[in-house]
This record gives structure tokens, sequence and C-alpha cells, in this order.
């Protein structure tokens, strides 16, 4: 019987031996000995040497019988009995397979057993290592440890899990860190070592893979939420809606984060997104950012790249699409349009050269080709110059269809102004009477180039020398008399009122008001007005109070740079597009291409490329072609002679009132009107007072309603006039209960009633 080479035999038992004493050149008994890394026989590698001499056994056996076969072929028996006969025909069948088959079987077996003898050499090493650092470890001997259960990697090169096993009583103390740590070198994968004080062994198993989340395999995924997490706190990526594309750039980053009230603030999602754009660049140059703050979910993506140019599109629109006024190219090459219909008045804003009068050129020539009739305010007199049917006819050009007047002067656009606004009128009446429909009516459009400069020019014409003669010669071609005709009164002139008139009522008319301008101020818009422009236009980069103003927060994406690589130094260069605009077009603001319509002015003056002088021509085909597209569309009739002198003694005779009535005032016996009330300045009115006010070139008793601003003042650019717009109520005379607005200037006096 085998015993195992460490431990006594059960049927020789050992002496006990009392211990040695410590003496010369013999360790103390504290000193323990040294270590001895012997090899571990085990059952494997004792039977791991039976297989060559079976191998061997196998051919010697198959050589043999093939010698039989060979000799009882060789020799030759005369007359033999019948059961030598038959034994030789047994061997001389038999004897050659069975060789055969001996022979090859045990080299097979060889070439195997050395084969695996081979490929198993690098486990036996690394299992003798693996004992021999288990050993150092634990200050005990390798023969008194064994590795039971054991798995290798392929070819043993490494341990992949086992069982660590030692005498009982041999460790006192848990080595399992000193353990994982000596196994590094001979392992591929990570382990995991548990110490089992109980069962006297050590647990050796592998340690589960940490699966990489997203930011930590993609770079710039990671930078991604590196920035969020700096400006939100905490942020954790969704790992199955996030999405990385195969060459790392991120296409989504979904991620929650903890509840906050930030995330509804307007200014803190702008300075998300300015960090976002500056610190992680997206791929595209900007990058979209949704909040959805009732989830506490955050999605970034990168924003769809925009044309530098968007050219506009040369085909003829179907019947269906006179009310689809295109605008230019968004995210996707989609095209952006305006629907007049349900946001139906315009406010484009931006500062000078950002292309304000290219984007009206290009309304113009969409509405144009939509059968609009267009009305051109222009008080810079040089924006719709191509468009001015009669400097084109003075030059020999065709004229654009639809386009009625172009106004320059401040009579003319005073003209233009009251076309407009009769026009409405006219059609209310129509309509209101049953006489024609809504979509039986072609849209009309009123565009006004810079409000700020209309404003400025027809507030001084009202007062003006210049006024009172153009009043004076249009009297007199009317068959009036001149001298009757009396200086218009107030600071501010009337028909501004007929174009905040149209923002109120055009819609159901079928007219509608465009208006741009640098900076909508309520000096030059009232507030009133710029809620009707629903639909927004802001060109070039506006600052954060402009955004305010136009769109109502300021949290919006202005991507009007375009960012590109220098191959020089690795920095990115931003350069301003020309062209681009942000819009809210009834689905919040979005940045868009602006069609390139270029001034047609510049046809004439040959100051166009072949290109652009090319594609006005085309344009203006266009626009002839589809004028018989909409010639079902009839305008209602204007009035009569007869209503229309009615009318024109009905000012006359209101003019004539409103004279008389400045004269009673300024007579002693007028006075009662005044009477009982003081003059105060225009910067101490307060609200609920009764004031003496112009209304219509009446004075009239009315009740301040509304002072805009607070009592705050305005004031114009260049500093020179300061003015008040108040809201009132009209508390005696013919128009009892009406309310209107008006402004005056800080420094005028008004009558108000002493309390």
């Amino acid at each position: 019987m085998r015993t195992k080479p460490d431990e006594p035999s059960a049927q020789t038992p050992q002496p006990l031996l009392p211990p040695p004493t410590p003496g010369p050149g013999r360790p103390s008994l504290t000193t323990r000995a040294p270590l001895v890394r012997a090899p571990i026989a085990t059952s494997i590698e004792r039977g791991r040497a039976r297989w060559p001499a079976f191998g061997g056994c196998m051919i010697v056996l198959g050589l043999l019988l093939i010698g039989i076969t060979l000799a009882n072929r060789a020799v030759h028996v005369t007359n033999p009995p019948r059961w030598v006969t038959t034994a030789r025909q047994f061997i001389d069948h038999w004897a050659p397979l069975i060789g055969d088959e001996l022979t090859a079987g045990g080299i097979l077996v060889l070439i195997l057993g050395y084969g695996w003898r081979l490929l198993r050499r690098k486990q036996r090493q690394t299992k003798a290592t693996v004992m021999a650092s288990c050993a150092g470890v634990l200050q005990v001997p390798s023969a008194r440890l064994s590795l039971r259960r054991s798995r290798w990697t392929p070819w043993g090169r490494g341990l992949k899990r086992a069982t660590l096993k030692y005498r009982s009583a041999e460790v006192v103390s848990d080595y399992s860190d000193a353990i994982g740590a000596a196994l590094g070198p001979h392992v591929l994968a990570p382990v995991s070592v548990k110490w089992l004080p109980r069962r006297s062994r050590f647990q050796i198993t592998p340690r589960p893979i940490p699966v990489l989340r997203l930011e930590d395999k993609h770079p710039e995924l990671g930078k991604l939420a590196a920035q969020l997490t700096l400006m939100i706190g905490s942020l954790v990526v969704d790992q199955r809606k996030s999405k990385v594309a195969a060459d790392g750039s991120v296409q989504q980053l979904v991620g929650r984060y903890a509840n906050t009230t930030r995330d509804v603030g307007d200014g803190f999602r702008q300075r998300v997104q300015a960090v976002l754009d500056s610190r992680a660049p997206s791929p595209t140059g900007y990058w979209n950012v949704r909040w959805d703050p009732a989830t506490s979910t955050v999605t970034v993506s990168p924003s769809q790249p925009l044309p530098k140019r968007a050219d506009f599109p040369l085909e003829m629109p179907d019947e269906s699409e006179q009310m689809h006024i295109p605008l230019g190219v968004g995210d996707g090459a989609a095209e952006v349009f305006w629907d007049p219909e349900t946001f139906p008045h315009l406010l484009c804003v931006g500062p000078t050269g950002t292309g304000k009068t290219i984007f009206l050129n290009n309304l113009i020539v969409a509405c144009a080709m939509r059968g609009w009739s267009i009305v051109l305010v222009d008080p810079k007199e040089l924006s719709f110059r191509g468009f001015d049917p009669v400097a084109l006819a003075k030059r020999g050009w065709q004229a654009w269809a639809g386009v009625e007047v172009v106004a320059t002067s401040e009579a003319e656009m005073e003209r233009g102004i009251d076309l407009f606004y009769q026009t409405m009128r006219d059609r209310y009446a129509a309509l209101k009477h049953f006489e024609v429909r809504e979509a039986d009516l072609p849209p009309m459009l009123l565009i006004i180039d810079e409000a700020g400069e209309l404003v400025e020019r027809l507030g001084e014409y009202h007062t003006s020398e210049e006024k009172l003669e153009d009043l004076a010669a249009q009297a007199e071609v009317e068959g009036r008399d001149p001298s009757k005709v009396t200086k218009p009164k107030g600071t501010k002139n009337p028909e501004l009122r007929k174009i905040w008139s149209g923002l109120r009522l055009g819609r159901q008319g079928r007219t509608f008001v465009v208006t741009a301008t640098q900076r909508p101020d309520v000096s030059y818009i009232p507030g009133e007005a710029r809620s009707n422009l629903t639909t927004r236009v802001g060109l070039g980069h506006l600052d954060g109070a402009a955004l305010e103003m136009v769109f109502n927060t300021r949290a919006i994406q202005q991507r009007v740079f375009e960012y590109e690589l220098d191959p020089r130094t690795g920095q990115r260069r931003k350069t301003r597009v020309r062209g681009r605009a942000t819009v809210d077009v009834g689905k919040g603001p979005q940045t868009i291409q602006t069609f390139w319509v270029p001034d047609p002015a510049k046809v004439i003056t040959g100051e166009l490329t072949a290109d652009d002088a090319q594609l006005i021509t085309a344009l203006q085909e266009l626009v002839s072609q589809s004028a018989d597209r909409w010639s079902g569309q009839t305008e209602v009739p204007k009035s009569s002679g007869g209503q229309r002198a009615a009318a024109i003694q009905t000012v006359e005779a209101e003019l004539e009132a409103a004279a008389d009535s400045q004269d009673e005032a300024d007579s002693p016996a007028g006075a009662d009107l005044t009477e009982g009330m003081q003059l105060v300045p225009g910067n101490r009115l307060q609200v609920g007072q009764i004031a003496l006010l112009e209304v219509d070139c009446v004075k009239t008793l009315v009740e301040i309603q509304e002072i805009e601003g607070d009592q705050d003042y305005y004031v114009n650019d260049d500093g020179s006039v300061q003015q008040l717009v108040i809201s009132y109520e009209v508390v005696e005379g013919p128009n009892v209960g009406g309310s209107g607005m008006t402004w005056i200037p800080c420094d005028e006096e008004v009558y108000v009633e002493t309390s």
C-alpha cells in the first residue's frame, strides 16, 4: 500500500520524540525551517507514466503477430493434421489484421501521449509556480499544500479557479489579499481569493469582469458627460438610449439627473449650451440640448449642419401653397415655411448688415409668385428700388407682377399705408355683407423696412411745414379751399395707428404686415403691436435683451457661425454666415439658412455675377407666369365717387371741428374746459388721473389707464426726444368709453384734474 511522502504509514506509527534542543548548528524552536519547493506527486502525474509502456506493449504485440504471420507463411508442412491446417488458416487471416491494428494503436498512443505531455508542460510549470508562490505567502512547505478542482485557461497559460487546501492549524490568519497579489502573474483574468478557515482552504474564483459603460469606452461621450456633470451636479447616462457612431463620435446622449429647479431657468439652460459648445465641441459645430424637467432627463445630440447658402427654389407653387411662404432651409435640408393664416404677421429683427433686406427680397418674390398684392414702404429709400414699378418703367425694365407701390418719401409712405388700410376696410365691409368670401380675396402684404426710421420720419413730417404744403396741394387738387387746411396736431403721426390697426384686424381680411427693424423697442413698435407680430425672425447674432424682446426667452441657440479646424494650429475658427436666422414659425425657435435672393437693382447696375443675374431673370419669369394662376381672385370694388366725396366731407368736418375746439380752448370763452385743472409735466402723470389730451387732433378728457414702462420714459438713439406711451379711456364727448394710445414728450405739460 502506497503512502503519501509527507505522512507516516498507518502500519508503522512513528514514536514521539522530544523536541530538539538548540545548539551549535541547530536552529531555534522559534525559527522556521527554510521552505523547500518540492514538486507534488499527484495521482495524475503518477498515472501519466503508464501510457508509454502501454503504447509500447501494443506496438510489440502487433509486431509479434506480424512476425508470426510471416513465419506461418514461410514454413511449409507436408500432410499436417487438420487442426494444424485450421490453426494456420486462422493465423494467416487474423494475425495480420490484429497486428496492424495493435501497431497503429500503439503508435497513436505514443503520439497522443507525448503531444499531451508537451501541451501540459506549461500547465505543470504554472502549477508548480502557483504552489511555490502560495507556499511563500503562507510560510508553509509546498508539500503540505494541495491544489484541487483547478481549472486552467487553454494550453495551461493561466489559472481560472481552484481550491488551495492546507493542513488544519497551518494557517491562523487571512492571507487572501496576499495570495491574490501573488497569483497576479499566473492568471489571465482577475481572481478573488476567499479564506474558509473552518474548511482549511482558500477558494480561488474568477472575479466578475466589470462591464464598461459607454462613457468609459468612448472618450467623446465621456467628455460630453463630464461637462454635463460639471454643470448639473450628477448625471447617469442611459446606456440603451445613448448612441455612439462607429468612428467614436456622439450621436445622442440621454442622461438623468437629480431633481432640481434650475433646469427650468432660461439662464441655466443657456449657460449649459454655451459650456457644451465651447468645451465639448460637436462634430457639426453645435449641440441640440432638449430638457424634460418632468422626468429630470436631458438629451444632447449634434445639430445637423446647415448650408452656407440656400438658393431659392425655382419651381411654380401649387394652388394649395398660396399661404405657404418658404423662408429657408432648416435641419436635415427641410424647408421652413411661414403660414400667415395661422401666424398672420411677421417681425424681422437684426443688426445692420445681417441680411434683413435679402430676407425681405425672398418674401417679396415668394409672395409675388403666389399672387399676392404687395405694398413696400422703404424709409431707407434704397432697399426696394429694384422692385419699384415706376423706376423700372423709366429704365425700360419689366415690372414685378404684384408689387403695387414702393414708397420712399414721407408723403408716398403715408399714401402707401393708407392704401393698405383702406383696402382692409373695404374688404371688411364686403365680408360683413357677404359680398365675398375670404378665400376669394388675394392676399395683401405691407412690408416696412426699418420701422424705427419710419416712425421718426413720419413723426417729424407730421408737424412740419412740408406736411402742411402737401395737404394744401392735395386740397387744391380735390377742389377744396387750401386756406382752410391747418397743420396737424400731436406728436405722433396718425398714419402709424393704421399700421397697428392692420396688425389687430388684418388676418380676416387677408391683409398682412411684415416689419423689419434693428431693435424692437417699444418707442418704435408698441407692446400690443409687437404681440400681434406672431412670426418672429432674428437675423445675425442677437444679444440677450433682443432675444427676450423677440422670442420671450434667452435660452436660444443661435447657430450663426460656422466652425472650421485650422490645419496649421489645430484650433477651431468661427466665421459668421450671412443669411443665418433664428425663426419661430409656431414650432419654437430654430436656426435656418434663409433663401438667397439678391437685390434686383444690381442687375440694372451690373453688380451681380452671371449666376445671380440669371437667378433674378428666372425668378421674374416665374412671377410673371404665376399671375394667370391666381386670376380667379379679385379685389373688392373701391368706394364709389359719391361715397369717397362723402368721406372727404366727413374728414373736413372733423378737421374744422378740431380747429374750432382748439380755438375755443385758446380763447377766454373756451377756458371753461380747463377750469379746475392744473398743468403737470408728462413725467409726473399717474394712472387714474383725468387729463386733457389730444385725440384725433381734438382736445378730449380721458382717464389714464396705463403708462407703459411704469412711468419710465424712452429716449431715441440720438437722445433728442423723450416720450411716454399712455393708454387712455375717453370719459367725455361723442366717443365716451373708447380707448386708445398716445405718445407725449416727458417735458410737455398736460392739464389734469386737481384732487
